[in-house]
């Protein structure tokens, strides 16, 4: 039987660098929508045309799981009040619910399922795969 290790590890960091790279282009892609939304909000005002719908009308809302997963991804720690405060601004639909309660409801969710780890003090950040060396 072969020792496959080294060959998981090197996956690992390949895989690693990917979604680094995929992290920063889809935070370029964000800045240039929204560059893109306020140019198009000013010519509509400059053009006072009332019938061009506007993108954030015709935006998709994000759930508040796409909006825990798109902090998390960072790799960095957040509070749940933080998080809940993102999507509150990002208009999320709460079902009712307070925007603290839906996030942490979500969170321990994905803590049961090993997918974070919560640090102490409201911080929550994404379960860390250590490989053996």
């Amino acid at each position: 039987m072969r020792d496959i290790r080294e060959d998981l590890q090197a996956r690992f960091k390949a895989v690693q660098e990917e979604l680094t790279e995929l992290r920063k282009r889809l935070g370029d892609l964000e800045d240039e929508r929204k560059s893109l939304v306020s140019l198009l909000l000013a010519e509509n005002r400059r053009w006072s045309v009332e019938s061009t719908p506007s993108p954030t009308d015709s935006e998709v809302v994000p759930t508040v799981r796409e909006v825990i997963d798109e902090m998390l991804n960072t790799g960095e720690p957040w509070s749940t009040i933080a998080m809940a405060q993102v999507a509150v601004k990002r208009g999320c639909d709460f079902e009712g619910s307070a925007p603290g309660r839906a996030v942490h409801g979500i969170l321990l969710g994905m803590l049961k399922s090993g997918q974070v780890e919560q640090l102490g003090e409201g911080k929550w950040r994404l379960r860390q795969i250590a490989l053996a060396s």
